[in-house]
């Protein structure tokens, strides 16, 4: 039987103090670099890399196991490794996903892999050259670092987003402010209102005034916020000059939709119709079929005064007593 060489002959001089340590522990027990690769798992290059200062760093996995070779603790190897590595950049975005991805001691690499996001990106946000996130990379980034989606929203992707512009600006800036601190995406609002994406951009444009709509009751349970909070942005409803004509059935649907606070587009989508097919109702330009009158006064929840109505038999269960 062969008898094993003296250890620290011919072999390169350690470098650093990571590296000197683990060479002089090595040594002290009696291992090669073969033992440690074959009882402990981590590769012989990997631990000659580390001893002569090629590798300055190791993840979760090779410290775990040299922790357990040397009979040392993981906080003491971790100690020896250059202080480089944990240089937190200055850009809040960078420093914050840094500080995250160090604490589950995760290599970028890995990270990019695991996020879906080429390394590329992961080096530019940590080095703070990218600043600002988009919605998916939000989403991707909190389930890996397993952080609050909130604390990525401030670095929403700012730009190509209008301005709200109008009497109905502040409650646009509003919505957008609360949207993104809930980190919501304006498509994800809009599954939460059951409208369209295009419909929540008009309101944060401010091209959508809502008035005394009823979407404002779903928007106060989407956003979170009292009622009394978000009405505050809100244009009251003017009062016509003209008075109502209420001795007309338009006029008298026209005057009940106002008392009830609902806007003639709301009106409109419940029953169905058109603004314009809504307005000529009202307008008296166009008599209403049973089955719309039925939708209109059930939806304003009210009964029609009978001299407005000609054919009684007709609209009896809709008629006023």
């Amino acid at each position: 039987m062969k008898r094993r060489p003296h250890f620290g002959i011919g072999l390169s001089p350690a470098v650093g103090k990571l590296g000197k340590f683990l060479r002089k522990r090595r040594l002290a027990i009696g291992l090669s670099l073969r033992d440690v690769h074959k009882f402990y798992g981590v590769r012989f290059m990997t631990v000659s890399h580390l001893e002569r200062g090629e590798q300055k760093s190791m993840n979760s996995k090779i410290r775990s196991a040299l922790s357990l070779a040397y009979g040392v603790s993981e906080q003491t190897l971790m100690n020896l490794e250059p202080r480089e590595k944990y240089v937190l950049p200055k850009a809040p975005l960078g420093r914050l996903i840094k500080q995250a991805r160090l604490r589950l001691d995760i290599g970028r690499v890995k990270f990019a892999a695991k996020a879906g996001i080429n390394f590329e990106s992961i080096m530019a946000i940590e080095n703070g050259s990218q600043r600002t996130l988009s919605f998916a990379q939000i989403s991707k980034l909190a389930q890996v670092l397993g952080i609050n989606p909130k604390e990525l929203t401030p670095f929403v992707k700012a730009h190509g987003r209008q301005k709200p512009r109008g009497n109905s600006a502040s409650l646009g800036r509003f919505v957008t402010h609360r949207r993104l601190k809930l980190g919501l995406s304006q498509k994800q609002l809009a599954e939460k209102l059951e409208k369209t994406r295009q419909y929540v951009s008009l309101i944060e444009l401010g091209k959508i005034t809502l008035c005394n709509s009823s979407i404002v009751g779903s928007l106060v349970a989407a956003l979170e916020v009292d009622e009394s909070e978000l009405r505050q942005f809100i244009r009251k409803r003017k009062i016509p000059s003209k008075p109502f004509d209420d001795k007309t059935l338009g006029g008298f649907l026209r005057k009940t939709r106002y008392e009830r606070g609902i806007s003639q587009e709301d009106l409109a989508r419940t029953v169905n119709l058109s603004r314009e097919q809504m307005s000529h109702i009202e307008s008296n330009k166009s008599i209403p079929h049973l089955l719309t009158l039925e939708k209109i006064v059930t939806a304003l929840n009210c009964r029609v005064p009978r001299e407005l109505l000609p054919d009684l038999r007709r609209f009896g269960a809709l008629l006023s007593d």
